[in-house]
Order: structure tokens, then sequence, then C-alpha cells
């Protein structure tokens, strides 16, 4: 307990327990290794200095002394306490968190890290230590504030500040150990990105060289399989020449044997002819001319035998470069054939593969042809049908026009006829309107009763005639629709003749109504003869009702025109007053069949366009066929040319061979002349012996 006597209360003194805080204290520094830092080595550090799980126990117990209730004294006593320790659990963790940044400061600058957002952390964090002194200082302060307070309320007040501090204090801590996670997170990433990039190219570079290897493995394998090619046909052409080898060495060891018998006769003979010139020099020395002529005729043979020794060597030797020439021949021969037999081999290869495509191209190609065939006949058949139904549509065309023209024809004569019946139909209106007037008269009414039948009549007949008027204006105001082929015809057939029915029928009615009122009229011009204007009216309406009726008669034609024309010509008429929904329903039947014919007609234009396509494929694949087969063609003519080489060489061959066993067939007779030769030689010395024998032995 230390008391300031400025201030005028006691002090405690917490700090003399502490260690010493100063950040550039000697005693508190770590000797930073020198070299690379690891996450590792830090890690071990913070460990060393501080156990994470006390600084968890000691933050929790922090925590749970960080609030108090305001019941007395006592516990205000309890919370000072608590406050002071956990004032010693901040100093400890401020002495931990010292020496870690010290050891980061270390690390960081012993190792060229170069970091901005390590760097700021790290200050931030340095900053944070060395403003804890102070801090920790205004909370001691306080804390014997509230200590040598004497009013509660000021107490409160001051432990409220207290705890505030004590909180700031514990929050800056943990943002400073915040910070140091997050400085070890990012070092941590830093050195697993470094790490994993050299990875990366590490593999990247052992892949390269694997590769590299890969490629140089398979190139040896190349150069070895090649390498095994050569010393297989190495082997047989060793083979062979050991082979020529053999025999020749053979026919040698034959001829040397033979030359040693030979030279061993030749030897005998010398001794013999040596014993028979010393005989001769001992017949010499007894000076017989006889023995003389004996000597000379020996030594003449001698030196013939000589020359014969001279010429049958020279003439083995000459055999016997013959021999190596035929074996230099043979050898050069022997490669010759080698190469042939490579050549021959390849050129097989060569064939089978040919032979196995020509067999593939004319398969496809049948089947091309095959193909092509269909192709043609579905076109055939398409342009038949196109074909067809286009005369059809052509003809059809060409019906309905001279129809609508047949028909305009109609319609025109049927419009002049319905405007003269028109003009007709006016006249006599005017003429029925004027006999109104004239018979409007009620006195004449009352009178004749006949007379009123008569007017009704004539009203009748003019509401007929009104009634067709309109009934001719609307047929002639009616379209003609033309049906282009066969559904409707009938309905509209038996339309127009419904048409035509009611038109006659209507003339008839009209017909009777004028005949009616001829007769009415005559009738009335009997009762009354006192009237000659009502008999000229008569006799003009007479003569009016004969032009109706001939012009009826005319109508009557033109209706039988009309039946005609429309039984060779499946045409309707539709009326605007009387509407025929059958008639729009077979109008839009034709235009809906219309449509689909042009689609029909669309789609085999595109049928007929995607044929074409496959035509030209086809004919381009038959163009590339052809040219496979002339290729074909001409190492077929390659392979005849090399078969014929092939069989040239054979025949040299043979001819060689031929040649050769000629030769060592005539070699044989010589040799065997030779021999004979010798043995005559042998047989004239044993003679000449013998006589020398029998001569000596004679005279001994």
């Amino acid at each position: 307990m230390h008391t300031n006597e400025e201030d005028g209360f006691s002090r405690n003194k917490v700090s003399n327990e502490l260690p010493d805080l100063n950040l550039n204290s000697k005693k508190d520094e770590d000797k930073a290794p020198a070299g690379h830092y690891d996450i590792h080595t830090l890690v071990c550090g913070i460990s060393s200095t501080s156990d994470p799980k006390n600084m968890e126990g000691d933050i929790l117990d922090v925590a749970s002394l960080s609030s108090f209730s305001e019941d007395g004294p006592q516990e205000l006593n309890i919370h000072l306490r608590s406050i002071k320790h956990e004032m010693k659990i901040l100093i400890t963790h401020f002495v931990s968190l010292k020496k870690i940044s010290q050891f980061l400061v270390g690390i960081f600058g012993m190792s060229e890290i170069e970091d901005d957002t390590i760097n700021n952390l790290l200050s931030k964090t340095l900053d944070e230590v060395k403003e804890f002194i102070f801090d920790f200082d205004d909370l001691e302060y306080s804390v014997t504030l509230v200590e040598n307070t004497t009013s509660e309320v000021k107490k409160i007040e001051e432990c409220q500040k207290v705890v505030k501090l004590k909180e700031n204090l514990l929050s800056k801590l943990l943002g400073c150990y915040a910070n140091i996670a997050t400085i070890f997170q990012t070092i941590s990433q830093k050195q697993s990105s470094n790490q994993m990039s050299k990875a990366q190219k590490d593999q990247d570079i052992l892949q390269k060289q694997l590769q590299e290897s890969e490629k140089k493995r398979q190139s040896q394998e190349a150069i070895i399989k090649d390498l095994e090619n050569k010393l297989s046909i190495l082997q047989g052409k060793v083979n062979t020449l050991e082979s020529y080898k053999s025999t020749l060495e053979d026919e040698k060891k034959e001829l040397e044997s033979q030359l040693s018998l030979t030279q061993f006769e030749m030897q005998q003979y010398m001794s013999e002819i040596q014993m028979a010139a010393e005989y001769i020099s001992e017949i010499h020395k007894g000076k017989f001319p006889e023995i003389e002529a004996i000597k000379e005729n020996a030594q003449a043979e001698k030196t013939a035998l000589k020359k014969a020794l001279k010429i049958k060597k020279q003439r083995i030797e000459k055999s016997e470069q013959l021999l190596e020439k035929l074996g230099k021949e043979l050898k050069d021969k022997e490669k010759m054939l080698l190469d042939i037999a490579t050549q021959r081999d390849k050129l097989k290869l060569h064939l089978t593969v040919a032979n196995n495509s020509i067999i593939e191209g004319k398969n496809q190609a049948e089947e091309m042809k095959h193909q092509n065939l269909k192709l043609q006949n579905e076109l055939s058949e398409k342009e038949n049908e196109l074909k067809r139904q286009l005369q059809e549509m052509s003809l059809s065309v060409i019906e309905k026009t001279a129809q609508l023209n047949d028909s305009l024809q109609v319609k025109e004569k049927l419009e002049k006829s319905l405007a003269v019946m028109e003009n007709d139909l006016e006249v006599s209106k005017n003429e029925i309107k004027s006999l109104r007037s004239k018979y409007a008269d009620a006195n004449i009414l009352s009178q004749n009763c006949d007379n009123l039948k008569t007017l009704e009549d004539v009203r009748q007949l003019t509401s007929l005639l009104q009634s067709t008027q309109e009934y001719l204006k609307n047929i002639k105001s009616s379209p003609t629709h033309f049906k282009m082929g066969g559904g409707d015809a009938e309905v509209i057939e038996n339309r127009s003749d419904m048409l035509s029915q009611n038109l006659l029928e209507a003339i008839e009615e009209v017909k009777e109504h004028l005949i009616d009122l001829k007769n009415q009229c005559s009738s009335f011009t009997k009762k009354d003869d006192r009237n000659p204007e009502l008999e000229t009216k008569l006799k003009e309406f007479q003569e009016k009702f004969v032009a109706c009726s001939k012009e009826k008669d005319a109508l009557m034609i033109e209706v039988e025109e009309m039946k005609n024309s429309r039984l060779h010509n499946p045409s309707g008429q539709q009326n605007d007053n009387m509407y025929f929904p059958e008639n729009d329903f077979s109008v839009k039947t034709l235009q809906v069949e219309l449509r689909l014919k042009n689609e029909e007609n669309w789609r085999l234009k595109q049928r007929e366009k995607d044929l074409v396509h496959q035509l030209e494929e086809v004919k381009e694949k038959l163009q590339k066929k052809e040219i496979e087969n002339v290729r074909l063609f001409s190492l077929e003519e390659e392979l005849i040319t090399r078969k014929n080489e092939i069989h040239l060489l054979e025949r040299k061959k043979e001819e060689e061979s031929e040649r050769l066993l000629n030769r060592i067939k005539d070699l044989q007779k010589t040799l065997d002349e030779t021999t004979t030769e010798y043995e005559r030689l042998k047989h004239y010395v044993q003679d000449i012996r013998s006589s020398y024998l029998n001569v000596f032995g004679s005279s001994s």
C-alpha cells in the first residue's frame, strides 16, 4: 500500500508485482533465430509464452466479472477484488502479447516478407501494445479513486468507468490477438500458395520431363525395332554367306586335297626321275651311246613334264581365281536376291492391301450403284408423278379457263337479256300504273266487280314482275364460283337446276297471269266497247305479252344451254340475299386443297433438291472411287512390271547358275584331262623304267 501525498489519498501499487513493461528493455526481447521462420516455429514461440487453455479461462473469467449489481458496498468490494484479479490477468496477457509482437518483428526483420496487410496489422498491434501501458495506468488510477471515495454514488460511477476501461482494454487485447491470428493465417496462406506454386512448377517440369522421356523412349523403341529388323536382315545375309562360305571351303578342301595328291605324285615322279637320272649317269659313265640317247630322251621328257606341271599349276591358279570371282559374284547375287526378296515381300503386302481396298471399293461401288439405281428409280417415279400432276393441273386450269370464259359469255348474255327484261318490265309497270290510274274510279269499281278482280290480278302480276325483277337482279349480281375438282359438283349442279326451275316457274306464272289478264281484258272489251283507248292499250299489252313469251322462250333456251354447260362445267352461283353456307364450305375446302397442293409441290421441290444434292454427293463419291480404281490399276500395272522384273532376275539367276555349273563342269573336265595325262605319263615312265630294267638287267 502506497500513499500519494500530493493527491491526498492512498494508491495501491499493483505495478510492483508486475514485470518490466518497457518495450525497449532488453530483458523481454527474445533472440530471433537467423534464417527463415515458418509457421511451426511461430506457433511454438506462442505456446512457450502462454498456454492457450489458460488464456481462454482468463478471458472467460474477465467476461464473467465484467458486470456487477448495485446492491451494497460488500458487492462493490468483491467486484473491486475481481477487477484487480482481472488486471493481473490482463498484465500476463500483455506480457505474452508483447513477446509475440517482438517475436513477429524479429521474424519479419530477418526474413524478407513484404506484405501491406501484414505490415499494417503489425503496426496496429505494436501501437496498441504501446498504448496498453497508458490505458492500464488509467484503469489503476480509477481503481484507486473507487477505493478512496466515500460516497456510494461516486463509487458506483467510478466502478462503471472502471468496467468500461477494463472492457476497452479487453477488446483491444482481443483485437491484437485477432490481428496476430490474421497475420499467421496470411503467412500460412502465402507459404501454402508459394509451396503450391512451387509444387505446380515442379509438377509441370516433371510432366515435361516425363513427356520428353516418353518421346525418347518411343524414339528409342522405334530405333531398336529398326535395328532389330536390320539385324534380322543382316543375320539372314550372314547365314547365306556362311552357307556359301562353307560350300566354297569344301570345294577348296577338295581342290587342296587334289593338289596335295598331285604334288605327292609329282614328288614320286621326281624321285623316280632322279633315280633314272642316276642310273643314266652310271650308264653314261659306261659310255654307251644308246644310254646317252635314252638320257637325252629322258631329259626332253623331263623338260616336257616340267612344262606340263607349270601349265597345270597355272591352270589350277586360274581355276582358284575363277572360283574367287565366282564366290564374289555369288555374294553379290545373293545380296541382290535378298533385296529382291524384301521388295517382293513389300510388294506382296502392298498387293494384299491393294486387293483388300479394291474389294472394299468394289463393294462400296456396288452399294453406291444400288443406291444410285434406287434413287434414280425414286426420282423417275417422282418426276413421272410430278409430270402427271402438272399435266392434270394444266388440263384442269385449261378446262377452268374455258369454263370461265363460257360462263362469262353466258353471264353477259344473261345480263343483256335481263336488261331487256327490266326495260320491258318497267314499261309494263308504267302501263299498269296508267291502267290503275284509269280504273281507280270508285263508281266503275262498284259497277263492275270483274274489273276489280282484273285490277287485283294486275296488281298480283306487277308484284310477280317485281319479284322476278329482283330475283333476276340477284342472279345478275351474284358472282360465279368454280370448283377446281370433284367434291361438290353434284350440289352445285342441283343448285343450278333449282335456280333454273325457279326461273321457269316464275316465267310460267307470269305467262298464266298474262293469259288471265288477256282473257279478262277481252271480256272487259266485250262488256265495255265504249273505251277505244283501253282496246289499244290491250293490243299493245298483247304485243308485249307476245314479246315476253318470246323472251321467255329465249330464256328457256339459255337456261338449257346453262344446264348443258354446267353438266360439263361443275360451277355454282351464289346469291347475296339467299346465303348458301355449303358453297362457302366448298370454297374453303378448295382453298385448303390448294394450300395442301402448294405445300406438296414445295415438299416435292425440296425433295427434288435433296435428291439432286444426294446425286451430286453420289457422283463425287463415284469420282473418288474412279480415282481410287485408276490408282489401283496403276498399282496393279506396277505390280505386274515388278513381277516381270522379278521373273527376269530369276531367269538371269538361273542363267548365271547354269553358266557357273557349266564352268565347274569344264573345270572338272580339265581336271580329268590332267589326271589322265598324269596317269599316261606315269604309265609312260613305268614303261621306260621297265624298258630300262629289261635292257640293263639283261646286260647285267
